[in-house]
This record gives C-alpha cells, sequence and structure tokens, in this order.
C-alpha cells in the first residue's frame, strides 16, 4: 500500500492551508465526499484562526440553511453536541432556556446554534455544492477514495485556488420578506372582529417571500410586547407557496393571567428578517369554558340555552356548531350580554340521550360568574 496516505500533510493542499495546524478537514474524505457534506468542529477542536479556509462556513446565512436543512432529530443531535463541548463560561453565558422552548422548537434551535457559532462556540465545515469545477479541491477531496494521493510541489503552493469559498456557485436570487400581515382563521371572527384578537383564536400569520423555492420553510416569532425586551412566547413555521408563507398560530400571552395586551410577529427565513407586525389582544366579550365532546353523536343535537329570571331564551347555542378549542373543552361566549342580569344557563340533552335538561348555573349574573373564574 501506498504510504503516501497516511500522510495528509503530502496532499495538495490550498494556500490558505500552508501554515494551518488544524486536521478535522481530513475527516470530511471519509465516508463518501458528496456535495454539502457537513461536519460540526467543537471549539477544542478548532484553530485561532482559521483564515481563508476553503470548507469554513463564514456566513450566517449558509448556517441557517444547513440548520434548516437537517430533520428535527439531527438538529437536536446536532444542537446537544456543541452544548456539551461548550467550556463553562460560554454554557453561562448563552443558555439554551433563553432561546428553546420546547424538544421540537427548531427555530429556537437554530436561532440558539447561530449564536454560539457567532460566538466562537463552534465550526462548520461543509464541502462546496460546485467543488467539482475546482480541480484541486476535487482531486484532494477524492484522493483517499482512489487510492491515488497526489503529491505536494512548492509550484503548485503558491497558485490561487480556483475557489475559497464555501459555496461557489452564482449568486443566488436575494431573498426579500415583505408585507407580514395577519388574519383569522375562523369566518365569524374574521368579521366580528377582524382588526383585534382574543386569547384562544386561531390566526394564520402571512408574509410574502421571494428568492426561495415553493416549499422552503419560513419561521414565525411571537413576542410578548409587556416586556422589555419582548418576550418570545411561541414560534411557529410555514412553507412558501407560490410566494407566500402562511403558518396558523392560537393567540396568547406569556400570563394566563392576562386576558388583554399586544404582541407582534416577524418572519424569518435565511438570516432576513421582515418587519414586526403588532396583533391586538382584547378581553373580548365575557367566555366560559365547558367540558362538552362535540363529536359525541349523542351530543349532536343538544342545545345551551341562557334564559332570563322570566324564562325567556336569551342565547340559544347548538352543540353541533360548536368547535373545540382542546379535547373536550369548549368556549361559550356571551356576546352583548348585560353582565349584571341574573340568568340561568341550561344545557338540553335532546331526543338522542331520552330528553332532559340539565342546568349549568342558575340565578348568576355574568359578574358573579367571572369573579368565581378568577378565583
Amino acid at each position: 500500500m501506498n504510504t503516501e496516505l497516511n500522510q495528509p500533510r503530502t496532499f495538495l493542499k490550498f494556500k490558505s492551508c500552508a501554515h494551518c495546524q488544524w486536521q478535522p478537514c481530513e475527516r470530511l474524505r471519509y465516508g463518501g465526499v458528496f456535495p454539502g457534506k457537513s461536519m460540526v468542529v467543537s471549539r477544542s477542536d478548532a484553530p485561532p484562526n482559521p483564515v481563508d479556509c476553503p470548507f469554513l462556513v463564514t456566513d450566517p446565512e449558509q448556517l441557517r440553511i444547513w440548520a434548516e436543512e437537517l430533520s428535527m432529530a439531527d438538529l437536536v443531535e446536532q444542537t446537544e453536541f456543541v452544548l456539551s463541548q461548550l467550556d463553562v463560561n460560554m454554557s453561562f453565558a448563552i443558555r439554551q432556556s433563553h432561546f428553546v422552548m420546547s424538544y421540537d422548537d427548531r427555530e429556537g434551535r437554530i436561532r440558539l446554534l447561530l449564536a454560539l457559532w457567532s460566538a466562537g462556540g463552534f465550526a462548520l465545515l461543509r464541502i462546496p455544492h460546485h467543488y467539482g469545477s475546482d480541480d484541486k479541491m476535487r482531486r484532494w477531496l477524492h484522493s483517499l477514495e482512489a487510492l491515488t494521493p497526489t503529491v505536494h510541489h512548492e509550484a503548485q503552493e503558491q497558485e490561487p485556488a480556483a475557489t475559497d469559498d464555501v459555496e461557489a456557485a452564482p449568486a443566488a436570487e436575494t431573498v426579500r420578506l415583505m408585507n407580514p400581515r395577519w388574519e383569522h382563521a375562523d369566518e365569524t371572527a374574521a368579521q366580528e372582529r377582524p382588526e383585534e384578537t382574543v386569547v384562544g383564536d386561531t390566526i394564520l400569520l402571512k408574509a410574502d417571500v421571494e428568492g426561495i423555492p415553493d416549499g422552503a420553510m419560513v419561521s414565525f416569532d411571537v413576542y410578548d410586547l409587556a416586556y422589555d425586551p419582548p418576550s418570545r412566547i411561541a414560534g411557529v413555521r410555514g412553507a412558501n407557496t407560490e410566494g407566500t408563507a402562511e403558518a396558523e398560530w392560537k393567540v396568547e400571552l406569556a400570563d394566563t393571567n392576562r386576558v388583554s395586551g399586544k404582541v407582534a410577529f416577524e418572519a424569518t427565513v435565511r438570516s432576513k428578517v421582515s418587519e414586526r407586525v403588532e396583533v391586538p389582544v382584547t378581553e373580548g366579550p365575557f367566555a366560559i369554558l365547558l367540558h362538552i365532546d362535540v363529536d359525541d353523536p349523542e351530543a349532536r343535537d343538544d342545545q345551551l340555552k341562557l334564559v332570563d329570571a322570566d324564562g325567556n331564551e336569551v342565547l340559544l347555542i347548538n352543540v353541533a356548531d360548536m368547535k373545540e378549542i382542546e379535547q373536550d373543552v369548549v368556549r361559550l361566549t356571551f356576546p352583548d350580554i348585560d353582565m349584571d342580569t341574573k340568568y340561568s344557563l341550561i344545557r338540553d340533552y335532546g331526543s338522542d340521550e331520552d330528553g332532559g335538561e340539565d342546568p349549568l348555573f342558575v340565578d348568576m349574573t355574568l359578574n358573579e360568574i367571572k369573579e368565581l373564574y378568577s378565583e
């Protein structure tokens, strides 16, 4: 066997490699060479100043693209690897809990990796997608596979590499995010309060986008503006479809005891961030939560009746027309109902359950019910 295979320093390298004592790039050649192949390198293995390394990712947008292309499981694995290699000082300075809200918080994990990468917590090596157009790079990458190492020559050492960039492709189309906006997912809510929301509403976060393909994911981050700085309370993602990205979000506030305030969201894709758009959250009409399984066939003909002290029907709701906000839970809203008049709320079980009625509350004002809820 040719002993030169065990002497990687004799392989044809690039001008920028002349004084580099860093060897992780050698591992890029093992296990197959293909465009985009990447490798995370811990801070302890990184050189002090890897200037002009042809494999080193130096653009945060390229790092984001790499992270967005990972599966959720791979993203978690890479995040945990980077965190496990940090020194004590950086572990305290950049904490996972400040970025990641849950296991599947993809955007939070990407932001964490970007922060750690920017602080020098790790490096990312990646084979350029168009490395085949650089004869020097192609031969070096494949030299182990072909068992034909190329001998290093001083004259060749002085030749500039055809590409020292991680991505040698022609400049990609500029990515743009425009017109971030929101709308109600529910048609009734859209008609009744198109410019405001209440806690529990489902709204659609949207943005127009250029420069990314159909199906590429756009992230939407939501912030509660009651805090300084604003507190990130949610992250959702939606695919680009013919120039528009859209994702559903269920309105909430950071403090579950609050029922009104303002939140704002921004769209993010490939390091491009849109302007923030505010979403007003109002107290809205008084509402209560009831445990009802609207999918139970026996409940489909049930009705909820609100009657006054004289027995007059003030509000009638068909259970079949209600939507669960979570499993077996519905919200009953009392629009334009006097909060200081006594009412009774009755559930009529209909013929499927042999009829009968069940009072849910009797001779109480909505303000009294509200006080009970707040206790």
